[in-house]
């Protein structure tokens, strides 16, 4: 059974009653009264008996204060006390959602590890919202902050709140309880479904989705945190496929998560080292036969001379946020290649599609052109029409006085809206080339 420690004020009233308990025997023993009765008598000039009684007085006085600073300081424990567990809550949760954070989490996964009763089932889900950004970025932080709460709400009226966590950002994680054998894939799309109701806020309609993964505790893992870990790579396996998606976890997903680990780490040396450079490829006019221009396409040539296909370093760039950095570099070295072409051809570039949501694009741009020196005709830009019909608010040209930026938004929705054919033509593969395809544009 633990000790209880006394307080302060509680040692301080002990000390008193002692004091005055000793004070009391000591008078009784040795007759103090008595003494004090004569010593009073014998000097009746003076007022010793006015001096003894206000002394009394303002020893009762004394202990009325002690009494009331005693209570004052009591209040003020409770006060720090209550602050302190304030600060204990605060720390393990989130401040927004009021859910509980991951340093609660991690607490949970400790107490599991140490828990001496019989281990509970739990399935873990973790979510990540899919779209959550585009509303960051067009809406506002308000709206973000707004969806996120709401997320939260709707997550708490499915499971228990205290099982509900937020981990930061748009991840969420669910520890719930499992009895008998329900079906966790079902259970993960009412998640998905509940998510992904219609949001408005202050009269603007806003699209949102999920991307579900889960795991089982303990049968994915006897360590919670590794259980944990588990989902998180089945919630990106999910994301990857596709947007709304469920998917459980199974063993060859975490090789998968450790090979796009792999490629994250090496891609960021890669760009650092400027190892991917652009390739470039002819566009021909059909009418005339002539090439009027080359397109360039990130190529990334390894050490040990593998090519990496861009549909597999893309993708990773967009996710780690290596896009803009990837971009930006790719584009100066094709500009500077594209000057010692002749004045009438061309340079086409493509673009990720998730950047016609970032604001300075335009910006970056119009400095790279102006830092090498290529005038702004000379540069066309591709993206999708998918992405420009998704982002069509992003995407709408921009007044300016500048001629490089009316030029490069006019060439963009021009060149998305022409009719494109291709053809495939074989190229000579040599150790540094690959096997290109011909984009013909038909004018």
């Amino acid at each position: 059974m633990p000790r209880i420690q006394p307080t302060r004020p509680q040692m301080e009233i002990v000390a008193w009653l002692a004091i005055f308990l000793l004070l009391f025997c000591l008078s009784w023993l040795f007759q103090w009264h008595e003494g004090l009765d004569r010593f009073i008598e014998k000097h009746h000039d003076y007022p010793l008996d006015h001096a003894l009684l206000a002394l009394n007085i303002s020893g009762f006085l004394g202990l009325i204060y002690s009494a009331l600073r005693i209570r004052d300081l009591s209040r003020e424990i409770n006060r720090r006390l209550q602050a302190e567990k304030n600060v204990d809550w605060i720390a393990c949760h989130d401040t927004l959602t009021e859910l509980p954070n991951r340093r609660f989490l991690d607490s949970v996964c400790a107490q599991a590890m140490t828990d001496q009763r019989a281990q509970e089932t739990y399935a873990v889900f973790s979510i990540d919202l899919d779209g959550f950004k585009k509303i960051n970025d067009l809406l506002g932080h308000d709206h973000g902050d707004a969806v996120l709460k709401t997320v939260a709400q709707r997550l708490s009226s499915l499971f228990h709140r205290e099982h509900v966590f937020r981990l930061g950002g748009d991840e969420f994680v669910v520890l719930a309880r499992r009895t008998g054998n329900p079906d966790l894939v079902a259970l993960g799309n009412r998640i998905v479904t509940l998510i992904g109701k219609p949001f408005t806020f202050n009269g603007v309609a806003v699209d949102l989705g999920a991307s579900v993964g889960f795991a089982l505790f303990p049968e994915s893992g006897d360590d919670l945190s590794q259980v944990i870990r588990h989902s998180d790579c089945a919630m990106y396996v999910a994301k990857k496929q596709g947007r709304n998606l469920v998917k459980p976890f199974v063993a060859s997903m975490q090789d998968e998560l450790a090979k796009r680990i792999r490629v994250e780490a090496d891609l960021r040396a890669a760009i650092k080292k400027a190892e991917i450079v652009p390739y470039y490829q002819p566009l021909v006019d059909l009418k005339t036969n002539r090439i009027i221009g080359f397109e360039a396409l990130a190529r990334w040539k390894t050490a040990s001379g593998e090519f990496i296909p861009p549909n597999e370093f893309i993708p990773v760039a967009e996710e780690a946020g290596l896009i803009v950095e990837l971009t930006d570099q790719l584009l100066r070295h094709a500009c500077t290649d594209a000057l010692s072409w002749p004045n009438e051809l061309v340079l086409s570039f493509n673009l990720s599609p998730i950047q016609l949501s970032d604001r300075l694009l335009g910006l970056r741009i119009l400095k790279i052109l102006g830092d090498v020196g290529l005038p702004a005709h000379r540069v066309e830009l591709e993206v999708t029409e998918s992405a420009i019909i998704q982002d069509a608010v992003t995407n709408r040209p921009r007044r300016s006085g500048e001629r490089g930026r009316q030029d490069c938004s006019r060439r963009l929705w021009n060149r998305l809206f022409q009719p494109l054919t291709t053809i495939q033509l074989p190229v000579r593969q040599d150790q540094d080339r690959q096997e290109f395809r011909l984009f013909i544009r038909d004018q």
